[in-house]
């Protein structure tokens, strides 16, 4: 699945690697402020989830596309 986002020139990327929200399988987001990485464990602050829940995917906050007022 492509898509052409409108912050990629008229590229044509994948589907999985944009933060598109049209995506064939309900996913939820989190901007979430990484406190600490040791060895493979990523420790976060302001995540909204349940206790075990899979992580998908981890992208950078890019202020330009994820636009969220009070983040820092």
């Amino acid at each position: 699945m492509k898509i052409k986002p409108p912050w990629a020139d008229g590229k044509e990327i994948g589907l999985f690697s944009s933060r598109s929200p049209n995506r064939p399988n309900p996913i939820g987001l989190s901007i979430v402020r990484v406190k600490n990485i040791i060895k493979n464990k990523i420790y976060t602050s302001g995540i909204d989830v349940f206790n075990d829940t899979p992580l998908l995917d981890i992208k950078p906050y890019i202020k330009k596309l994820d636009s969220k007022s009070d983040s820092t």
